[in-house]
């Protein structure tokens, strides 16, 4: 070992430093000073540790201070066990912050994991009834239905030219009515209850896409039933915004992927043919689903 550094040797008056100034010598020392950063150090960390406090320039006022360890390379490696051990003292097992934490979780109440409202319990109308019903309802003479049942017997007869002179849209294509709509959207609006009681039915998303797909075929055959001059303008926005809002209703209530794949892939097919439209136009017509 090399020779003393000039600042630690006896000869040489030394400031006193308040960190190191003790009330009582340390008993391991027996009061002799110590020379070596290594020993001023480890005596210190010793001192704090086992008294917890020290004087403050030869003054009463007493500092708490918690237990360090030397920065020196030369110091014990050694630590103080950190708060979350277990220790013993006096004979007595002390619970770490673990063990404390789980016996907080064993005591806390039980909380559901998910506390979103439950489909049972979402808005309705109490339309689904008489939206299905009239999809199915069979045509007669004196009635003439364009629904589930008309659409494919004008497509299998060739009759496109149905498709864009009748009228279907409140109960074809769903959404939710405002009070400034006529008297009819307001007897066949929905919320988001009543949407998801129709997509549990299992031929309902089914014979909407099937709708979908014949209203393209009509448009093939030279007849729009969408976009034509003779066609109401707000036709494609409500046929747009209803199959959006089926398909808010079937992510909210965790609908199987193969639903889900026909409601979006009935959507991009009617706005590749008839135009995208912008959901302003519709946005407000759909009743989200609670949260």
């Amino acid at each position: 070992m090399g020779a003393f550094p000039s600042c630690c040797c006896p000869e040489r008056k030394v400031a006193k430093n308040p960190l190191l100034t003790h009330s009582k010598p340390h008993p391991q020392y027996n009061g002799q000073s110590l020379h070596t950063p290594q020993e001023r150090s480890l005596s210190t960390t010793r001192h704090h540790r086992d008294q917890g406090t020290h004087e403050n320039n030869g003054n009463n006022n007493i500092l708490a201070t918690r237990p360090t360890t030397s920065r020196s390379s030369c110091s014990s490696k050694s630590t103080p066990a950190p708060d979350n051990v277990p220790a013993q003292q006096n004979g007595s097992t002390t619970l770490s912050f673990r063990d404390t934490n789980e016996q907080d979780n064993a005591n806390a109440p039980d909380v559901p994991a998910n506390t979103a409202p439950q489909p049972k319990t979402w808005p309705r109308k109490g339309t689904a009834d008489l939206i299905w019903s009239k999809r199915q309802q069979q045509p007669t003479q004196r009635i003439q239905c364009a629904n589930d049942i008309t659409f494919g017997q004008w497509a299998a007869t060739n009759q496109w030219r149905q498709f864009q002179v009748s009228h279907y849209d409140w109960w074809m294509f769903p959404w939710l009515a405002h009070s400034s709509d006529s008297m009819r959207s307001q007897e066949y609006s929905v919320r988001s209850g009543d949407m998801y009681d129709l997509i549990m039915r299992p031929e309902f998303v089914p014979n909407v896409a099937a709708s979908v797909r014949h209203l393209v075929a009509a448009n093939e055959h030279g007849f729009n039933p969408v976009t034509a001059n003779t066609v109401h303008p707000a036709r494609r926005s409500k046929i747009v915004g209803s199959l959006a809002f089926m398909h808010k209703v079937a992510l909210a209530s965790d609908q199987p992927l193969s639903l889900t794949t026909q409601l979006v892939e009935s959507r991009e097919l009617i706005e590749n043919t008839f135009g995208v439209v912008s959901d302003v136009y519709w946005a407000e017509h759909i009743d989200y689903p609670p949260t």
